[in-house]
C-alpha cells in the first residue's frame, strides 16, 4: 500500500486556512485513502466515502459540492471517478518506474474530461508532454509451437 505525504505547509496555505474543518478532513481523506492512485483519480462512491469517514451521505455530498465549486476536485458521475485537482503537483514520482506507472494509470481513466485535466496537470508540472514520459517496457513472450 502506498504512502502519501502531507506537506507541513498544507496547514499554512492561505486557501486551506479558510476551509472549515470538514473540508480539511475530507481533503486529507481524499489524498490518503486506499483507493487513491498515484495521479489523484479514484473511484467515486458517496456511500463508500461516508462509510470510511464515518459521515452521513448528506455530509459527504455537502463537502463535495463545496470542493467542486472551489475547483479542488472534479467528478464524472457517469464513470464514477473523482479527481483531486493538482494532486500530481504535490505527489510527483521519484523514480522512472513511478513515471512509467503514471502513464499507465492515465490510460486507465475512463472519463475523457478527467483524463484531459490529469494530462494537463502532469504536463504543467513535468514541463514535457505525457508522450515524452517513460513508457512501460513491453515483455516479449516467445510463442510456443
Amino acid at each position: 500500500m502506498p504512502y502519501r505525504k502531507i506537506h507541513a505547509s498544507f496547514w499554512s496555505d492561505p486557501d486551506i486556512e479558510e476551509w472549515i474543518p470538514d473540508q480539511k478532513y475530507f481533503y486529507i481523506y481524499l489524498i490518503t485513502n486506499a483507493q487513491q492512485t498515484a495521479i489523484g483519480v479514484m473511484p467515486y462512491s458517496v456511500k463508500r466515502i461516508a462509510f470510511e469517514m464515518g459521515w452521513s451521505k448528506e455530509s459527504v455530498e455537502s463537502v463535495i459540492n463545496i470542493m467542486q465549486a472551489e475547483k479542488r476536485i472534479m467528478l464524472d458521475i457517469d464513470t464514477r471517478e473523482l479527481y483531486v485537482s493538482k494532486f500530481y503537483k504535490y505527489n510527483r514520482p521519484a523514480t522512472e518506474n513511478h513515471k512509467t506507472h503514471v502513464a499507465k494509470l492515465v490510460s486507465q481513466i475512463k472519463s475523457d474530461s478527467l483524463r484531459d485535466q490529469v494530462i494537463a496537470d502532469i504536463e504543467a508540472v513535468e514541463g514535457e508532454t505525457l508522450a515524452e514520459l517513460p513508457k512501460a517496457k513491453t515483455k516479449v513472450t516467445p510463442t510456443v509451437k
